[in-house]
């Protein structure tokens, strides 16, 4: 370009130098009109651009926000209306203000934002409030006019109070202020409400139910209320519940009839005054189980079972299979006896009978939880039923007691056989017995055991085994205890080289408990024991209290288990539809090979298995559902185990329609004021007389657009550069030149 410059001057001063006739002044002026061409020929080639700037006008909207969520048709107003009612005439009020009916646009809100001209139709129906999505829906809404600012009707009660308040901040730096007005009482109102139920059963053979409510109750301390819990049309049970005003508990407790899982409702009478009529009842769920601790009583002494029988059966929570086992007969012929009846003319099986006797698998076997042993031949069991009884124990947490007599312990030769591994005092060799009474010497430590504390109290058992125990008759002699066992009560005046003589000792074995009875619990070695230790009004009671101690704490783990092997944890309090409901299984298998399985069954009774995720921080497992139908939703856990019995647990879900933000009734004026505040606005409680237009702001907001385009196209520059080419080449031509 400067190259082109420099030549056309040069030949325009060559040209002009030629015209020597010429004066000055034209030379001057001709040069002068080619150097203006030139120039504007140059500076339209150079295509520059211009910015032009334009101002004008433009109105602004403001929002109005209505909450039609459910809350706002409580009626807690000073002239009972209710909160929708208020907030519809606030509405039409400003409709009609001057200043600002022209800029004003009518949303409604709750689950989702919609727009509407007509407040009349308007009801407050939604089943919750989400002011996030309404202020985001109304950020992207495509617009005209841009949003000046946002005027919320509302009681505050939102079911997002975290996001609500990250939406406040997405209005201020917008620059839209948010003016609250508030309706409803931030008191709560008078209702008694019912929010959670939840029974079970108290021991695993019991069929009595304990219920604990959890009721609100503001307004009404003091005031009774009657709670009743049926099954269908059927009434179980009614019991008087003192109010107190605030959250409390009331625990009910009743028989029902109905055996496995049954589905029950409870309710709450109504109070005069209350502010909802349908949140006095619910459902759950009890699965009932009639999980008695059975006992397998084998005895060797003829027609000696009814007295244990009778005594451990007097607890209604055990039940008592009694077997029998000829002795002094061939064991041929032992086996051929199939019963005999005891004292109350119950016929009492024999162990080796094929269909009534000692179970002959494991499955048979796991329907006891503990075995008693009392001077049984060897011979009388199989291998495979010895191996059953020493994994009933170790894996399955079973009890077993080994009682005394002329074919127990090392006299029977139970150290040749796999029962060894049970009895928890060392009996190798020692085939030995003594027929000499005796008392007892109880280690100090052993006073506090379970299975020794026969009184009430711990004096009354220190003064039963000192001064009532009536000694028993004799004894197998046992080397001493095994590593791990601990003695509960010695011979009183005999020892060995391992110091006195063992009489009774437990050991952990395994997940199961074992015991050893060195004397006899019947007639012989044991019939003072069965009959005299006792007080004087009850002449067995330390007796029978002995023995239910001891299968009590032999069967711990089994008792543990039947009470819940499995269990289903899931929220206490309603469960509302659209809600994702967490659950946890917790199991006390530590099967490696079981396998645990959750299914829910829901109200039209469609079934889904749901996956289960292992929680490493403490063993149990994860799940979850979304709650898409109202009604009672089951879930059933499945265990199973490799050669044991299928282990179930059963609970109820009860999904009620999504009535969350009614759970208080108090309207949130400090959430209003806290969002309003965050964005440069105001906050009132109740309907103001009018918008405070001053503080919205300048509803005409000015608008400056700046528009490029290019220069050449000018028609003013076209008509100069016209205008000098033309100049120049009429005077060149009337002085006479090219």
């Amino acid at each position: 370009m400067a190259v082109l410059c420099a030549v056309l001057l040069t030949v325009g001063f060559w040209s002009y130098r030629r015209a020597g006739k010429l004066s000055s002044a034209c030379r001057v002026l001709l040069w002068g009109l080619r150097v203006c061409s030139v120039a504007l020929v140059l500076f339209l080639l150079a295509d520059p651009h211009r910015i032009d700037r334009k101002a004008f006008d433009e109105t602004r909207e403001v929002a109005v926000l209505l909450d039609v969520s459910k809350s706002m048709a409580l009626h807690d107003t000073p002239d009972q209306s209710t909160r929708m009612a208020l907030a519809k005439a606030f509405a039409e009020s400003i409709q009609s203000q001057a200043g600002i009916a022209g800029h004003l646009r009518l949303y409604t809100f709750g689950e989702r934002l919609c727009t509407t001209n007509e407040l009349a139709t308007v009801t407050a129906s939604e089943s919750h409030t989400r002011f996030s999505e309404a202020v985001a829906s109304l950020l992207n809404q495509p617009r005209d006019v841009p949003l000046g600012a946002v005027v919320l009707l509302s009681d505050g009660q939102f079911a997002d109070t975290a996001a609500s308040r990250e939406s406040a901040l997405k209005l201020h730096r917008a620059g839209i202020p948010l003016f609250a007005f508030g309706f409803g009482t931030p008191e709560e109102a008078a209702d008694v409400v019912l929010r959670g139920a939840v029974g079970g059963q108290i021991v695993p053979f019991d069929p009595k139910i304990r219920l604990v409510l959890t009721v609100d109750s503001p307004g009404f301390d003091g005031r009774k209320t009657m709670a009743t819990v049926r099954r269908g049309g059927r009434l179980l049970h009614e019991q008087s519940v003192t109010l107190t005003g605030k959250p409390q508990e009331a625990v009910l407790e009743f028989d029902s009839p109905f055996e496995g899982f049954a589905e029950y409702s409870v309710s709450l009478g109504r109070q005069s005054g209350e502010r909802l009529d349908d949140n006095n009842a619910g459902r759950f769920g009890v699965d009932l189980r009639d999980e008695k601790i059975h006992v397998l009583y084998m005895e060797g002494t003829p027609g000696a079972t009814d007295t244990l029988e009778n005594a451990l059966e007097q607890d209604p929570q055990m039940e008592v299979t009694s077997l029998y086992f000829p002795q002094h007969t061939s064991i041929v012929f032992a086996k051929r006896s199939p019963y005999r009846t005891d004292r109350k003319g119950r016929r009492v099986y024999n162990v080796a009978h094929p269909y009534r006797g000692f179970p002959t698998n494991m499955v048979s076997l796991l329907k006891y939880d503990v075995v008693i042993n009392s001077d049984i031949y060897r011979e009388a069991f199989t291998p495979e039923q010895l191996d059953n009884t020493v994994s009933l124990v170790e894996q399955h947490g079973g009890g077993f007691v080994m009682v005394g007599g002329s074919t127990a312990f090392g006299a029977g030769q139970y150290d040749k056989t796999v029962i060894d591994k049970l009895m928890p005092v060392d009996v190798v060799g020692n085939r030995d017995s003594e027929w000499r009474s005796f008392k007892l010497r109880i280690p100090e430590e052993a006073y506090d055991h379970p299975i020794m504390r026969v009184g009430l109290t711990a004096d009354e058992s220190r003064r039963a085994w000192n001064e009532k125990f009536p000694g028993f008759g004799g004894l197998n002699l046992v080397n001493r205890l095994k590593p791990g066992a601990v003695s509960l009560a010695l011979h009183g005046n005999k020892s060995n080289q391992y110091g006195p003589l063992v009489v009774f000792a437990v050991q952990q074995i395994g997940r199961g408990r074992t015991m050893a009875f060195t004397s006899d619990t019947t007639p012989g070695w044991g019939a003072s024991f069965e009959s005299r230790f006792g007080t004087s009004t009850d002449r067995n009671g330390y007796y029978r209290q002995f023995w239910n101690n001891a299968i009590r704490w032999l069967a711990a783990d089994r008792i543990q288990r039947k009470a819940g092997e499995i269990r289903i944890g899931f929220p206490v309090g309603p469960v509302y539809i659209g809600e994702t409901v967490p659950l946890t299984v917790t199991t006390l298998s530590t099967d490696p090979a079981a396998k645990l399985t959750l299914k829910l069954v829901g109200p039209d009774r469609t079934e889904a298995e749901l996956p289960l995720e292992s929680s490493l921080s403490d063993g149990s497992f994860v799940a979850s559902f979304v709650a898409e139908q109202t009604g009672a939703h089951r879930l059933v856990a499945h265990l199973a185990k490799a050669g044991d019995e299928n282990v179930f647990a059963r609970q109820l879900v009860d999904v009620i329609p999504n009535q969350r933000e009614l759970a208080s009734t108090r309207a949130n004026h400090e959430l209003l004021q806290s969002l309003a505040a965050t964005t440069g606005g105001r906050f009132a409680a109740g309907p103001g007389r009018s918008l405070p237009s001053r503080e919205l702001g300048d509803l005409q907001a000015q608008f400056v657009e700046y528009r490029e385009s290019s220069t050449w196209d000018r028609w003013w520059l076209m008509l100069l550069l016209t205008a000098l080419l033309g100049t120049e080449w009429s005077l060149r031509r009337g002085w006479g030149l090219a």
